[in-house]
């Protein structure tokens, strides 16, 4: 008793220091479908990382991630998406009351100042991919704030400007990154939230894009006639910063902890399965493990 005691603390403890899943079959060999030969001896190893569990459980993630509620907070994504939407179209088509002004201020003809427009909403438009892929790496929350920094520190600068060639760096392809930032996180958290319900919940959130269109060309009008252009675009700035807010209200779903269990229980579990579905009862040899936690290859009893 106090040898198989022991073998299984140190057993335990080669567990516990494994950085890898490794799957060593005593027959050498595989079938054709790529796993373990039929009669053949499987030993698994589980990584463990949760350094605050002192009993060497492991912790195992569901396959798929819970199914879209269809409702609750989801409405909440909403409602962010909408604002998000609102801001940046609206921000983006509401360039032609600074065309005059720039023109004028810069003394350049309005076709030259016209390119700080087209690249923010080529820029804009165009990251697509780029976005894609950082959202579904880093999440939707993570790079809408972050476009949200990116677009709104862009329009602060903006007064700084000594020419039409610092405006398309800055709102042109800053600005127009930092939008492609906000705007497609804020439309794919719509679909994690909804199933039967996503194509009104996602026509509910691009709604924004026209309700922003529609209200912001006056606003930036009256604006620029109360405080300049200069005064205008740090104005603006703060008003995108609330992206950043919207961003952190896009929670994603959580993914379900399946409960923990001992790992020796569940190699016993596992091997028992084995056992069960003859993938060891046909072996011709086992691995027996010794005192020491090595393990030698015996013909098989049975």
């Amino acid at each position: 008793m106090d040898k198989e005691t022991l073998s299984d603390e140190q057993i335990l403890a080669k567990q516990q220091a494994m950085r890898q899943r490794t799957v060593s079959w005593s027959d050498e060999g595989q079938s054709e479908d790529g796993g373990p030969r039929r009669g053949s001896v499987v030993h698994e190893y589980y990584d463990d990382d949760d350094e605050e569990d002192d009993n060497a459980s492991v912790t195992s993630l569901p396959a798929e991630l819970p199914p879209p509620p269809d409702g609750g907070y989801g409405w909440v994504i909403v409602f962010v998406s909408f604002l998000a939407n609102m801001i940046v179209d609206g921000i983006a088509y509401s360039f032609s009351p600074f065309m005059e002004e720039f023109s004028n201020y810069f003394e350049e003809p309005k076709g030259k100042v016209a390119w700080v427009s087209s690249l923010l909403a080529g820029v804009y438009l165009s990251a697509g991919p780029i976005v894609s892929a950082l959202s579904n790496k880093f999440g939707c929350r993570t790079v809408c704030m972050v476009g949200g920094v990116l677009a709104s520190f862009a329009y602060a600068i903006t007064p700084l400007a000594t020419s039409v060639e610092y405006l398309m760096i800055t709102q042109g392809v800053l600005g127009g990154l930092g939008f492609g930032l906000i705007y497609l996180p804020a439309v794919v958290a719509v679909s994690y939230y909804f199933e039967s319900k996503r194509a009104l919940a996602t026509g509910i959130a691009v709604c924004g894009s026209g309700v922003g269109t529609m209200v912001c060309p006056p606003l930036v009008s009256l604006m620029i006639r109360s405080v300049g252009w200069q005064g205008t675009n740090l104005i603006i700035a703060g008003i995108i910063l609330n992206c950043c807010v919207c961003g952190a209200m896009m929670r994603p779903l959580e993914v379900p902890r399946m409960k923990k269990k001992d790992l020796l229980h569940r190699i016993a579990e596992e091997k028992a399965n084995a056992l069960e579905n003859s993938s060891l009862a046909g072996s011709c040899y086992i691995n027996v493990r010794n005192a020491d936690g090595t393990t030698s290859k015996q013909p098989n009893p049975k």
